[in-house]
């Protein structure tokens, strides 16, 4: 019989967890998971799906297929890349990850980065203008499943998010990598980048 090690305990509810991480908030998810195995490695495959509103976001759609790649090759963890139009995000059930057949689950994230330029804003009428900076902001939206690997039934959801403004002509990358990293780190809190 396999061993596994619990994520959260009975009296924290792994949705407290999730919440710890200043500025993000979670839905409710009350099960306790198993989704480390004995040596406290993921005990679960992952789909990622990504997609921006607008361009400014949908580009950094490859800073976070290479945040993902490099925690996946760290915790040897098969990720592989899905479209936002694909189970579970539609159906609430995920075709099963190659390779997870020693796995207990499926960890399905649609991820959708959040990019918005800082702008100058005037407004008034003639002879009495005023104007003011607004920052930019970086952060995102993420969906996350969790799906039992041997049946692909849903067994819970939960969403994150985040933001930080950002000053005008900033390097969003870095900040962007900061963001994507916290989501890894509300799933597997072994990792360390």
């Amino acid at each position: 019989m396999r061993k596994a090690l619990l994520l959260s305990v009975p009296s924290l509810s792994l949705a407290v967890l999730l919440g710890a991480c200043a500025g993000m908030s979670t839905e409710s998810m009350p099960k306790s998971l198993h989704l480390l195995d004995a040596n406290s490695d993921p005990d679960y495959g992952v789909l990622l799906a990504c997609e921006g509103k607008d361009s400014d976001s949908t580009v950094q759609c490859e800073t976070v297929r290479e945040v993902f790649a490099r925690w996946s090759q760290a915790r040897h963890v098969n990720v592989q890349r899905t479209d936002v139009d694909a189970t579970p995000f539609k159906s609430g059930r995920a075709a099963l990850v190659p390779d997870t057949a020693m796995h207990r689950y499926t960890i399905a994230i649609d991820f959708e980065p959040i990019v918005i330029p800082s702008y100058n804003s005037w407004s008034g009428t003639a002879g009495t203008m005023t104007s003011g900076f607004v920052p930019g902001r970086v952060g995102y939206n993420a969906e996350v499943y969790v799906v039992s690997a041997d049946t692909g039934t849903q067994l819970d959801k939960f969403s994150l998010h985040d933001q930080e403004n950002m000053p005008q002509h900033a390097d969003v990358t870095p900040t962007m990598k900061t963001e994507i990293y916290k989501v890894i780190a509300r799933i597997d809190p072994g990792y360390s980048p």
